[in-house]
């Protein structure tokens, strides 16, 4: 080699080189013979960082720094000549990234809730590239539940020298699903007052996979009628999904009329005439009608039976028994009450009168 010097004119000194962009490296090719030059950026300590392959000695060559970044470094160009042993370097400068990784976040997502407490979403996985870094670091910001309704979740992509891309991505829980409502069991009641009878429903058992405690109603009146009736329950979760049962209770009346004699139970001859009329309460149809069906007086003699119905005077008038004469001293007058309710219950009873001395 002879004449002028061979030198690099860039990178000037102090340059900053983008990684992974396109710079036109220029050399003084002197008196330099050669062919082509071999290209590499070596460290402060001389060691090759990367070699960028052969160009022409033509003075010019547009090269790309790949995923190479450095605060001190040197380009160096070695002519391709038999026997060379020079080189030209250039001065200091700079490999810096200062572009930030191109990033994908996956597409919005929607979930069907599965807990009051919160609902597992699966996001997908965002995708990275950045020229001076192979992988990316790529984090994002969701919880490991996500409450009912719409959540935007921040992806972040960061590369080796800092730079960073962001994006969000829609999460989105909804509860489309009713909960499930067990109405408590069909009912039979007995009937125990005119107006209605209240009764005791028992508890509905409901749940839902998103509302720990979904509304319950119902139709039940305060009491109920004689007869069947028919209870509409319905549960609304807080998304007013609903799911609706029914429960039958049934008001039954199988207890006949209560009957009052309305009489004492002893009478003195001198007390006659007297008259005692019956009544008879139920407790489905309330106050009842009775009726006397038949009557009889007797004694005891000796242990033995014996009828008295010639020496008391009884007549029978609908419930009431009119007593004229009530015989001799411990004779005995009875008389049977029939009643009957709404439903055709029927009951009976027997009145008794004992005649005794003053």
């Amino acid at each position: 080699m002879s004449g002028a010097p061979f030198q690099v004119t860039f990178p000037a000194p102090g340059a900053n080189l983008e990684c992974g962009e396109s710079a036109t490296i220029a050399w003084e090719v002197g008196g330099s013979s050669a062919s082509n030059v071999q290209m590499d950026v070596i460290g402060n300590d001389g060691f090759q960082l990367l070699a960028l392959g052969n160009a022409p000695n033509t003075g010019l060559f547009t090269a790309t720094l790949p995923g190479l970044t450095t605060q001190a470094a040197f380009l160096r160009l070695t002519p391709d000549q038999a026997g060379a042993c020079y080189f030209a370097l250039s001065k200091k400068f700079a490999v810096v990234d200062t572009k930030p990784p191109l990033l994908t976040v996956p597409v919005a997502v929607k979930a069907e809730c599965t807990s009051p407490n919160g609902t597992a979403v699966t996001l997908g996985t965002a995708g990275a590239s950045d020229t001076c870094d192979s992988n990316p670091t790529v984090t994002n910001n969701a919880p490991a539940l996500f409450p009912l309704g719409v959540s935007q979740v921040a992806w972040t992509a960061t590369d080796l020298s800092g730079n960073s891309a962001s994006g969000t991505q829609s999460a989105t829980v909804v509860d489309t699903t009713p909960p499930q409502l067990k109405p408590p069991a069909n009912i039979v009641a007995q009937c125990s007052s005119p107006n209605g009878t209240p009764v005791n429903l028992g508890a509905p058992i409901t749940s839902d996979f998103c509302d720990a405690s979904p509304l319950v109603t119902k139709d039940a009146p305060g009491v109920f009628p004689l007869g069947a009736t028919t209870v509409h329950w319905l549960a609304t979760d807080h998304s007013w999904n609903q799911t609706s049962a029914s429960q039958t209770v049934t008001v039954q009346d199988t207890t006949p009329p209560v009957i009052s004699c309305n009489a004492p139970t002893t009478i003195h001859p001198s007390n006659a005439p007297v008259s005692f009329t019956a009544s008879a309460v139920d407790a489905c149809s309330g106050a009842r009608p009775t009726r006397i069906t038949g009557f009889s007086c007797y004694a005891y003699r000796k242990g033995r039976r014996v009828d008295k119905s010639e020496s008391c005077i009884v007549r029978i008038q609908g419930s009431t028994i009119y007593v004229s004469d009530s015989g001799g001293i411990d004779d005995n007058i009875d008389w049977t009450v029939a009643s009957s309710d709404t439903s055709g219950n029927a009951s009976t009873r027997t009145c008794h009168l004992l005649v005794v001395k003053k």
